[in-house]
């Protein structure tokens, strides 16, 4: 089975030991971390950051409220994911006034986000916005950077807002204009638009689809890879599942939403029959 994936670049770990072969497989190289032999960075600091062992594969998943959509549940049973934790956009504190508190966020029900985050290979952010991470948006910063792996499914403030740049930026593969906004813009086409394979992917081709009807996208975020960042999916010919590196750990962003109505003969891309093991692939 071919894979769409390019070298080098799926969000698992590279020293997993395991290959998972899947029907859409995106992979060949995990977006993952790197050989638990290699010298810890010098820059590593109080925090001492380590990961677990290879296997299995240890997820997180911050959810936000349209995460179900995406099929995440399904992708991670195609991976054999499990060791598998969740926090939700729900999680995040308020204070009297109903604004955000200075410690709300990912993982706030733990008492050590840091040390949380380090019992994980990946984590997944399901379409959550920025500032429900309150101060913890560095511990994922970091976490990427020692060695971690994250995916974004976007949300238009998953990595800004107009005037409000997230540390988030400074990690994703992605350009922004020197000041800014880093407020994710949506493209919405008159017509739904193919999602398809992108130039880095390793076949240029997607799969037949058995009712003849290309999987669609109905809305996307616009963005813009960074230089040396790998284009793998595609809605129409812009770019929509982008991987790269930084620090020692990985990061993709995945900029299709799941919003949109299917007519008649119309497939939308996450009721494809493909689409988890498709997901999966990214994770690996």
């Amino acid at each position: 089975m071919r894979s769409l994936i390019v070298d080098g670049c799926s969000i698992g770990r590279i020293a997993r030991g395991v290959i998972f072969s899947v029907s859409l497989c995106l992979a060949g190289s995990a977006l993952g971390q790197t050989a638990q032999s290699d010298a810890p960075p010098s820059d590593m600091g109080e925090l001492g950051w380590s990961y677990p062992s290879a296997t299995p594969l240890r997820v997180h998943v911050v959810r936000g409220y349209s995460f179900r959509q995406y099929r995440m549940e399904e992708a991670l049973a195609h991976v054999g994911a499990n060791f598998f934790t969740e926090s939700t956009q729900s999680d995040r504190g308020t204070s009297s006034w109903g604004t955000s508190s200075p410690d709300a966020g990912w993982l706030r029900r733990f008492p050590d986000a840091a040390g949380q985050a380090m019992n994980h290979h990946l984590i997944v952010v399901g379409a959550v916005g920025a500032t429900s991470f309150g101060k913890n948006q560095q511990i994922l910063v970091d976490f990427v950077r020692h060695g971690g792996s994250v995916l974004f499914l976007c949300d238009s403030s998953t990595l800004g807002s107009q005037s409000a740049k997230s540390p988030f930026a400074e990690m994703v593969p992605l350009e922004f204009p020197a000041e800014g906004p880093w407020r994710l813009e949506t493209e919405q086409p008159d017509e739904p638009v193919e999602l398809k394979a992108g130039p880095d992917a390793a076949v240029k081709k997607l799969p037949s689809v058995e009712s003849g009807s290309p999987p669609l996208v109905f809305s996307y975020y616009k963005v813009k890879p960074k230089p040396g960042a790998k284009v793998l999916l595609l809605a129409d010919e812009d770019p929509v599942l982008i991987l790269g590196e930084f620090g020692r750990g990985k990061v993709a962003v995945f900029a299709a939403t799941c919003r949109g109505y299917a007519r008649d003969g119309q497939l939308a891309y996450w009721e494809w029959d493909a689409w988890p093991g498709l997901l999966a692939d990214t994770l690996q």
